[in-house]
């Protein structure tokens, strides 16, 4: 995968970027209610620089407590989720990183603000104990991630909503755009051979399924068609599994952490030949 072939670099001496992130007021407050539960929240810019063609990731020098975010782009997997989304949070015992890619940002139809609410929104679920899963090396850090994104997303949804955030508008920009392509690529007859690409689908699909009407976004009924296309059992466990979910009370601890192991036992399928039946 051409994910891949990013290398992370975090010595450097002058380029000029800066981690910085300038928080509006309602992010800084939702930032202190967080920290209040005693764990940092830090939100980084990480970018992309291109040298003799090769893109690589940069950490810029004022970025805090860079050696231990370092540790996570030291990893190819890692690495290879990194470069497919527009951010991502990391959480750790005594501090939550919250790590934009600055080389996606350009192509978001959100904006900056609306993505932080999201990812603060995951900070502040970790903060009130309802945590994702474990991030393992390996490909399973994809499966950890995406089933974490599953269950934490609808109930990050309800909180953006609460605290005045506005992300639908430019999640069906991103939707839409995501939709063409789908339009002009030729159909999938078969599921894909890579057990990560099919668990960042089914995240999505469940979004999608779960977070948008057909009144909010007209193409929503060709796109839940469209993208599983070729992989019937991805479909299939998409609904299924928007129609669990929609049946817990997540605010509850117990509920929460029963619809985890719910997806993560569904999603071990995934990972098996698209041809065996189970």
């Amino acid at each position: 995968m051409q994910k891949l072939g990013f290398i992370f670099l975090w010595v450097m001496t002058t380029w000029g970027q800066s981690s910085r992130v300038d928080l509006p007021p309602r992010l800084a407050d939702w930032q202190k209610e967080i920290e209040a539960r005693g764990s940092s929240l830090i939100p980084v810019r990480v970018f992309v620089e291109v040298r003799d063609g090769t893109p690589t990731y940069v950490l810029p020098e004022d970025t805090p407590q860079r050696p231990l975010l370092a540790r996570y782009f030291g990893d190819a997997n890692f690495r290879a989720q990194f470069v497919r989304t527009h951010a991502v949070s990391i959480h750790l015992p005594t501090v939550s990183f919250v790590v934009l890619n600055m080389d996606r940002m350009k192509d978001m139809g959100a904006s900056e603000e609306i993505l932080l609410s999201h990812e603060f929104g995951h900070a502040w679920l970790h903060a009130q104990g309802l945590r994702a899963p474990v991030l393992p090396p390996g490909q399973a850090g994809c499966q950890a991630i995406h089933v974490g994104d599953i269950v934490q997303h609808l109930l990050i949804r309800d909180q953006q909503t609460r605290r005045g955030f506005d992300f639908r508008p430019g999640w069906v920009r991103d939707l839409e755009a995501a939709a063409g392509r789908l339009r002009i690529q030729t159909p999938e007859t078969a599921p894909p051979n890579d057990p990560c690409l099919r668990l960042e689908r089914l995240a999505l699909l469940v979004d999608v399924e779960a977070g948008l009407t057909d009144g909010q976004w007209t193409g929503r009924k060709e796109f839940l068609d469209r993208l599983p296309a070729g992989d019937p059992r991805l479909k299939d466990m998409a609904a299924r599994l928007t129609r669990i979910l929609r049946a817990y009370d997540l605010a509850n601890p117990t509920e929460y952490y029963l619809a985890l192991s719910t997806v993560l036992s569904a999603t071990h399928l995934l990972f098996q030949p698209p041809n065996v039946t189970p």
